[in-house]
């Protein structure tokens, strides 16, 4: 089970588009995981990251033409899958109806863009600036709403005032299990 991190760089300002938005990209999955359930963590060190880093990573991996990395993941390979974003992580919502089984915001300095898609994930978490753990309920959540719960979220298909963004967040919860005796 092996889910790519190439990590193309695909906001639109780089042309053309290159590695520069795998820094720290990796996957990792243990053989208790089982195929396609590990984790994806989009991470960056203070070093080489700044203010005007305008990169982004791709969460699913569309393939980098030109390289020995030309096809990418099919985005149902992405259910079982458990997003990291920490340490400077800018990550990148580049498919329509993506869905994980958890986004995990670990430092305060991640940051996540929905350009425009839906994101639906069994389970939204984080950490504040004062270091408590950040919960999100079931819901569906603009990037607006989530950046008020203290998650850096933006929505890049906001017209110039910050307004008529399209993506969202579906936080659906965890399963219910019902144990009969």
């Amino acid at each position: 089970g092996v889910i790519s991190a190439s990590g193309r760089s695909a906001t639109g300002a780089q042309t053309p588009t290159t590695r520069d938005g795998s820094a720290g990209s990796v996957y990792l999955e243990t053989a208790n995981e089982g195929a396609k359930h590990g984790t994806l963590r989009i991470a960056m060190t203070q070093a080489n990251w700044s203010v005007n880093n305008a990169n982004w990573t791709d969460i699913v991996s569309e393939g980098l033409p030109g390289s020995e990395i030309v096809t990418g993941d099919d985005v149902a390979d992405y259910k079982k899958v458990k997003l990291e974003v920490a340490d400077y992580g800018r990550a990148l919502v580049n498919v329509a109806n993506l869905q994980l089984a958890s986004l995990a915001f670990t430092t305060t300095d991640a940051k996540l863009d929905l350009a425009g898609h839906k994101l639906k994930v069994a389970k939204l978490t984080g950490v504040s600036s004062e270091g408590a753990a950040i919960k999100v309920r079931p819901g569906t959540y603009t990037a607006a709403q989530l950046t008020t719960l203290g998650l850096a979220v933006i929505d890049s298909s906001a017209d110039e005032n910050g307004e008529n963004a399209t993506g969202s967040v579906e936080v659906f919860g965890g399963g219910l299990l019902i144990a009969i005796r």
